[in-house]
């Protein structure tokens, strides 16, 4: 076969690697191998009976633009199932490979892979919308598991991220030492984007440092998520991002509660958007192998609130009392780094 089918008609030119690109590309709803004939009967059921060697459960989809072909999508269609079953081809509406027949100044016939998910099908491509198309977003990224699959599924809704790290080290560099594996982990996420990441690193450690001394253990830890926000207010400015995006899903842990949750998206007047607020650890694991993440993410890293996590942090944080801690502590502004990741 000498092209690759791309959003069900654009043809390229078949290489391993432009195969191997779908599967990375978003706005793609599925991809496969294909030929282009000419529009003779015969010669397309010749094509789809020899396209379609070694498949076993097929369905078939015809489309016509060329409305001056002598054949309708149906009847065309009807000729196509008729000769396959001739050449004991399993037809099924619903089969587990979709044979795409598209009728223009040429023939377009290509194979798609389908997969089933609750009872619908769908093909092999990653969907989403293409990359860019959705607004620009502030990704607030740790270390761990949970926020680069956070980042991976609002890219896939086609924003463009600014990446936010916070960090307690000094010199930080997402090419070497602790930063690495940031790196790493965008290195990866980079895949599914075809434009440069830009990162910005806040050393958090004066931050946390007034925290520690001044709030006792219960309430920290919203305080550092409050901070966190705040501090980084300048940057959504600066590059023009309309929401935050988080990797926090509801109840997972003390910060995350509804009540936490509340308290602390009151400090921004941006948005917050939290995609995987209703998914179980294991669904966001799951993902986090799927996408690529998941092996960089475990590995050992001195992530800034972890590092001066309490034991009994409070689950259900006044909002008020809250404010008068950050009020006692008052403005601090950290050291801000800023690298573009191509």
């Amino acid at each position: 076969m000498n092209a690759v089918a791309q959003r069900d008609g654009i043809f390229l030119p078949y290489s391993d690697e432009n195969w191997e690109k779908m599967n990375y590309i978003f706005g793609i709803e599925g991809f496969g191998k294909g030929l282009e004939v000419e529009t003779a009967v015969e010669t397309i059921l010749k094509t789809c009976v020899g396209i379609c060697k070694d498949e076993k459960d097929i369905q078939v989809v015809v489309r016509r633009s060329n409305k001056q072909y002598k054949l309708t999508s149906p009847e065309l269609q009807n000729k196509i199932v008729a000769e396959l079953i001739k050449n004991n081809f399993d037809i099924d509406k619903k089969g587990k490979t979709k044979l795409v027949v598209k009728i223009g100044k040429k023939a377009r016939i290509y194979l798609i892979p389908t997969t089933e998910y609750l009872g619908e099908q769908f093909l092999n491509g990653l969907g989403g919308m293409p990359a860019s198309s959705g607004g620009r977003v502030g990704v607030m990224l740790s270390g761990g598991i949970d926020s680069p699959v956070a980042a991976w599924q609002i890219i896939k809704r086609g924003c463009k991220p600014v990446f936010i790290h916070y960090h307690s080290v000094n010199d930080f560099d997402p090419e070497k030492g602790v930063g690495e594996k940031i790196g790493n982990i965008l290195k990866q996420l980079k895949k599914y984007y075809p434009f440069p990441f830009k990162l910005y690193a806040i050393n958090f450690h004066p931050i946390t440092r007034e925290i520690v001394q001044n709030v006792e253990p219960k309430n920290r830890l919203v305080l550092y998520r409050r901070f966190m926000y705040s501090v980084s207010e300048e940057i959504m400015k600066k590059e023009g991002c309309e929401a935050y995006v988080s990797g926090e899903s509801l109840g997972q842990v003390a910060s995350q509660t509804l009540t936490n949750l509340s308290v602390i998206s009151e400090v921004t007047n941006y948005e917050i958007l939290r995609p995987l607020i209703s998914m179980d650890k294991k669904e966001i694991t799951a993902l986090a192998r799927q996408i690529g993440t998941f092996e960089e993410s475990i590995k050992e890293y001195d992530d800034t609130c972890s590092k001066f996590l309490p034991k009994h942090p409070n689950i259900h944080s006044d909002l008020e009392e809250i404010k008068k801690l950050e009020k006692k502590i008052g403005k601090i502004k950290p050291e801000i780094r800023e690298f573009l990741i191509e």
